[in-house]
């Protein structure tokens, strides 16, 4: 094994990797197609490898894929047993509970309480129904998972199963049951069903969870009656809350073992950088079969992502670390957002959200230089370069805010609005309190917003931002626009809010022919006479939208004593609202009134006369 610590910088060794990485896949995919068509020659291939590469192997198939190998293989449990426990509860939750029962049932007792952990608790309340139902599917799996659950599970967190999944009550007897017996049958009566012990009875809130509760029951209680006894007092007698409060710490303890801190340290991971120093390297798991670091990145991000293809191309140590830190930095960014740590969607959705705003920082650092990027990431923590990209947004964010909170856009509560689609989905996003990315999709106004994956989509919210600055205050402060009486005002006719760009239109419709640069709504001779002369391409030169901008440009930009930035922001903005002003009246006639049901980017005064 290489044991480099840090990134290739032989052109040699970055395309070894690269045709190592390949391979790993195809030989991942030629061993599922075996384990369908062939399993004699699957046993044969699986043979001439270690547990390890197994493992390594299985992560970077799909989760319906990596499941055939795991069942298949040999060993199939040294095999479920190498995964980190993070990756174990990826590939159950992506092929869903019931399908991965077979790998449940080959998982240790680590991997079965991270599991637990991650799914019996939404924010720190813990879900009796849905820790229950996991211990039915436990059941499922086999005596043997269940006795592995039971015997490492804390006490708060089953007497917190029996007192609320099960409900377990004590039977009061008015004589001594050796002697008269309880009235007690294994079917029950309708006060609940008899527990093993013979002076409990349990009432499942879901009803069919009962002959689940019942067998888990006669299970504790056969391996360690002292203990079920125990266990049975504390649900009885115990303050709920003590219990959720002391299977709470003891959860949490585990979790920070795994990467999720305490909410209140979680949020430093939005800071500026500091110029973090590098942890540690990744310790040696207890079994030598196991993989040293969680795959679950690479189970996400597609192979040509920029972070995963980095990865790969790492010395074996650095990429062991970066690794296990992509998981730490996902599981940390989740605690802060406040998400649920038992939904699939969430874990998938932080561990994008870790790799994109990486992504950002290796391509501002390096841009498309392999070698650098990996030198980058061998030098520094990957939560130093999650906050660098991430400070390129907030950044942008604070610029959005202050916009509308002491510029331009103060002068509104409903601001936003003025702004024009897709600009405004895009600023809005950005406004969030963990701010997501807008792309422009071809045959609509915007798409759906997500988060940032690369340093392009910052620079076109950066180019968003700054339009929608320069063109609110040129109207606003240059030329006197009453924001809070244009959207308040009256308008009976008004079938389209006002946005920046019909009112900037409106004055381009002005100073192309009256030369004026006011704000006025158009009257029905400016906007005829508009129409002829630039608007419509039935009567008005090609060029003539173009000549009539530009015109407007230089004469604001000598009025306003516009910077040459501004005036270029201002003039991109421009031919926007004119392909807009083409597409909604290139082919109108100008002798005939403008429909304002079908015209929204011009202010017209009287559209009926």
């Amino acid at each position: 094994m290489n044991n480099d610590h840090s990134g290739p910088t032989d052109p040699h060794t970055r395309q070894a990797r690269q045709h190592d990485s390949q391979t790993t896949r195809e030989t991942a995919r030629e061993l599922v197609r075996l384990a369908r068509e062939s399993p004699r020659d699957f046993d044969a291939r699986v043979r001439e490898l270690n547990i390890r590469d197994l493992a390594e192997l299985a992560a970077r198939l799909p989760p319906e894929a990596r499941l055939e190998l795991l069942v298949n293989a040999p060993r199939p449990m040294r095999l479920v047993r190498a995964l980190p426990d993070s990756d174990l509860y990826m590939t159950v939750r992506e092929v869903g509970p019931v399908d991965a029962t077979p790998v449940i049932g080959l998982a240790s007792k680590s991997q079965l309480q991270h599991l637990v952990d991650l799914e019996s608790w939404r924010g720190d309340r813990f879900d009796a129904r849905r820790a229950g139902g996991w211990t039915a599917l436990l059941l499922e799996a086999g005596e043997p998972t269940m006795l592995r659950f039971l015997r490492n599970a804390d006490d708060e967190l089953l007497a917190l199963l029996l007192r609320q999944w099960a409900r377990i009550e004590q039977i009061e007897y008015e004589d001594d049951p050796g002697k008269h017996g309880h009235g007690q049958g294994d079917a029950g009566t309708e006060q609940g069903l008899m527990t093993p012990d013979g002076y409990h009875r349990f009432s499942p809130e879901i009803t069919e969870h009962g002959p689940a509760i019942r067998r888990m029951l006669q299970i504790f209680f056969t391996d360690n009656a002292e203990r079920y006894q125990r266990i049975m007092w504390l649900s009885m007698w115990e303050l709920p809350s003590e219990l959720e409060e002391s299977a709470l710490h003891w959860r949490q303890c585990r979790l920070e073992e795994h990467g999720f801190p305490r909410r209140e340290e979680a949020f430093d991971v939005y800071a500026p950088p500091e110029g973090a120093t590098l942890p540690t390297s990744v310790s040696e798991p207890v079994d030598a079969d196991s993989l040293r670091a969680s795959h679950s990145a690479l189970m996400v991000l597609p192979a040509e992502h920029r972070l995963a293809a980095s990865i790969e191309l790492l010395g074996d140590e650095v990429r062991d670390r970066v690794l296990q830190e992509s998981v730490a930095l996902a599981n940390r960014i989740l605690i802060a957002d406040g998400a649920d740590t038992g939904d699939l969607d969430v874990h998938r959705s932080v561990l994008r959200k870790a790799a994109g705003f990486v992504a950002i920082a290796l391509e501002t650092r390096a841009g498309h230089d392999v070698e650098a990027c990996g030198r980058a990431l061998s030098e520094n923590p990957l939560v130093e370069l999650f906050r660098e990209g991430y400070a390129r947004v907030a950044d942008l964010q604070r610029r959005a805010r202050s916009m509308f909170e002491t510029g331009w856009g103060a002068a509104h509560d409903q601001a936003l609005d003025f702004l024009d689609s897709p600009i405004r989905q895009r600023v809005e996003a950005l406004l969030l309190p963990r701010p997501l990315f807008v792309p422009f999709e071809l045959g609509d106004d915007a798409g759906v917003a997500r988060q940032f994956e690369q340093a392009a989509e910052v620079e076109e919210t950066r180019v968003s931002v700054e339009m929608t600055e320069v063109v609110g205050a040129v109207l606003a402060s240059g030329l006197g626009l009453d924001l809070r009486a244009l959207l308040d005002g009256p308008a009976p006719d008004r079938l389209h809010p006002p946005t920046q760009c019909s009112v900037l239109l409106t004055v381009l419709a002005w100073h192309a022919e009256r030369g004026e640069t006011t704000l006025r709504p158009l009257p029905a001779e400016v906007s005829a006479g508009f129409l002829r002369n630039v608007a419509s391409r039935r009567t008005a030169a090609p060029d003539a939208p173009e000549r009539a901008l530009n015109a407007l440009i230089g004469s604001l930009a000598a009025a306003l004593e516009l910077e040459p930035r501004s005036a270029e922001v201002l003039r991109s903005f421009g031919r926007f609202c004119v392909e807009r002003l083409s597409a909604e009246c290139g082919n109108l006639d100008p002798g005939v009134p403008i429909d304002p049901r079908h015209v929204s980017c011009l202010l017209l005064d009287d559209p009926g006369a």
